[in-house]
């Protein structure tokens, strides 16, 4: 693999891991995705904000759908 499919994996990979919360919140219908998306857009770097996002993410209530 070339240098630059290895950066763009790693690139990729890093992206999805930052936006897990987001991600999980968008699966489980939460009732706060957007704050939880929000929250972890601007803040998710500090990473107690990430843990943070992803607790309230897998914790939130559902949409009963």
């Amino acid at each position: 693999m070339s240098g630059a499919n290895w950066f763009t994996t790693i690139w990729m990979t890093g992206a999805v891991l930052y936006l897990l919360p987001t991600f999980i919140a968008f699966y489980r219908h939460a009732n706060s995705l957007w704050s939880i998306a929000v929250l972890n857009l601007l803040f998710g770097w500090t990473l107690i904000m990430w843990f943070g996002a992803s607790v309230w993410a897998i914790t939130d209530k559902t949409d009963s759908r």
